[in-house]
């Protein structure tokens, strides 16, 4: 399980009761809290959007809500009582916005999560075709191969003879790198594999022919 990590430290998010509040008769004798709590919270691949507050009307609660690309997925309400002082309220107020935090926590809310897998493997980019260059050396027949290793982000060149690797070379490649630097990166390693062979760079590896001149007849 994921473990949450709040990003933005609480911050007030309850306003001054408005006097005018009383001539419409709501209840006016709670005074509002000196804050309310808001996290960002980063689960399961989802950024999610805690709020906590408090609503003084007609029925003063605590409102917690739980929100995911703006959408509220869950919501928790506690009834206040008017006798309650600054400091109850803002326990009570603490207490629901640890509670929500837990239930994520626990996977309360991970129906409505469904998109977001835990551990989901990242998108894998297709790997490029291969590159082949067949040349000659010492009269031997050479086929250079560069290849697109996707899953190790290395590029693989392999020099064969006759079905058989005599020489490897690998070069890393950037995860992110887009497909011209790709193929850029592949064109390069195949023309330094090529320069290595005329260079006699193989040559140790490769079988060696002597000239055995025929009998001289008699």
């Amino acid at each position: 399980m994921a473990e949450p990590t709040a990003l933005i430290p609480p911050s007030s998010v309850s306003k001054p009761l408005d006097p005018a509040e009383d001539e419409l008769g709501y209840p006016c004798k709670m005074a509002s809290p000196s804050r309310g709590y808001n996290h960002d919270v980063r689960y399961r691949g989802r950024l999610l959007h805690l709020q906590s507050e408090v609503s003084i009307g007609r029925r003063p609660q605590i409102c917690t809500q739980l929100f995911v690309d703006g959408t509220v997925i869950a919501t928790a309400r506690q009834p206040l009582d008017e006798k309650m002082t600054n400091a109850d309220v803002d326990g009570v107020l603490r207490t629901q916005h640890k509670s929500v935090l837990r239930e994520l926590c626990a996977g309360a809310y991970d129906r409505w999560l469904s998109s977001a897998v835990p551990d989901s493997p990242p998108t894998v980019r297709r790997a490029m075709p291969p590159i082949e260059r067949v040349v000659r050396r010492a009269g031997v027949e050479l086929r250079i191969t560069v290849g697109d290793d996707v899953a190790s982000a290395f590029l693989v060149t392999e020099v064969r003879r006759a079905g058989e690797v005599v020489a490897s070379r690998r070069a890393p490649i950037a995860e992110d790198a887009s497909n011209s630097t790709i193929v850029a990166a592949m064109e390069h390693e195949l023309e330094e594999m090529h320069s290595k062979i005329r260079r006699g760079g193989l040559d140790a590896r490769l079988p060696r022919y002597v000239f055995v001149p025929p009998p001289i007849g008699r």
